[in-house]
């Protein structure tokens, strides 16, 4: 096991390499895709995996479970934006409706003196 001085001169050293590779001028051409090789024998092992019928399940559930979520989700958020809606037409026809409950009762009155007149 090495002493906490070891480790401490390891370290600094290792910080050193590292401001010294800092320092190098590297040029890195990332416009060009990088080719990557793909054994095709391992793609054809993890598809054998895949194609199982206990995966068939598993992916079915998940996928099942994520529409699921995703349909209750947009649920509340529809019902709570129709809610906010609901509550704020409420707050701003709420004088109209005062207006129309006094024209009803101009017109009930007008009502009951043409009725006595017509008596």
């Amino acid at each position: 096991m090495k002493s906490p001085r070891q480790m401490f001169v390891q370290v600094q050293g290792t910080k050193r390499q590292l401001k010294s590779l800092r320092s190098l001028p590297v040029e890195l051409d990332l416009s060009a895709p990088v080719p990557v090789k793909v054994d095709k024998t391992l793609v054809k092992k993890a598809l054998s995996k895949l194609n199982t019928p206990k995966t068939r399940r598993i992916a079915l559930l998940g996928v099942g479970a994520a529409v699921a979520a995703g349909v209750s989700s947009t649920t509340a958020t529809y019902a709570f934006h129709r809610n906010i809606i609901s509550k704020e037409l409420k707050r701003q026809l709420e004088p109209l409706h005062e207006e129309i409950a006094a024209l009803q009762k101009t017109v009930d009155e007008l009502n009951e003196k043409l009725e006595a007149q017509q008596k």
